[in-house]
């Protein structure tokens, strides 16, 4: 089963971010991410386990021994990811606090024998926010027609720490930070 530890935003970001959503969608983009049950998030990392339960005790652990409190987060730029199914993603400014709450959260996984997907390592890791993916190039430009040069600079906080199921779209567990 394929789970991540994500951050979740505070109510105020979450609906600014699903406006920018919106109006991307209303253009013809692809709805797929827009209408995931899980809402706007930072994924910190990614990997397969075989226990959710396993999971869920490593975030908790995080959450009781890394106090890292709210995390603020300001989002000033977007970009793209030009793989095969392409996304579109929100740019937040890098924070020394969420890159050391990442390192925190990457080394626990390792020292629990998690198989970590490379790109969530130190390094590889590219915090984003996603506003639209499984994208064709054609989807890729009509999202760039909405948010060039209407990007608004958006700021809020990380809240919550949670743990979700990948394949079905769904939070497993929650926690304020």
């Amino acid at each position: 089963m394929g789970v991540a530890i994500i951050g979740l935003f505070d109510v105020k970001l979450m609906e600014e971010i699903k406006e920018l959503q919106r109006a991307i969608v209303e253009v013809g983009v692809s709805a797929h991410t827009f209408r995931s049950l899980i809402g706007p998030h930072m994924t910190f990392v990614g990997f397969e386990t075989g226990s959710p339960d396993q999971a869920i005790d490593l975030a908790k652990r995080v959450t009781q021994t890394v106090e890292v409190g709210s995390i603020p987060v300001k989002i000033s730029s977007y970009g793209i990811f030009p793989y095969k199914k392409k996304v579109v993603f929100a740019q937040p400014a890098p924070s020394q606090v969420w890159m050391e709450l990442h390192r925190s959260i990457l080394e626990y996984c390792l020292n629990a024998g998690e198989q970590i997907e490379e790109y969530h390592f130190s390094g590889n890791w590219v915090p984003h926010i996603t506003l639209a993916s499984r994208l064709t190039a054609e989807e890729v430009l009509l999202a760039n027609e909405v948010l060039l040069g209407k990007f608004p600079v958006l700021q809020g906080k990380i809240d919550q720490l949670a743990i979700i199921d990948c394949e079905a779209e769904e939070i497993l567990w929650k926690s304020r930070m």
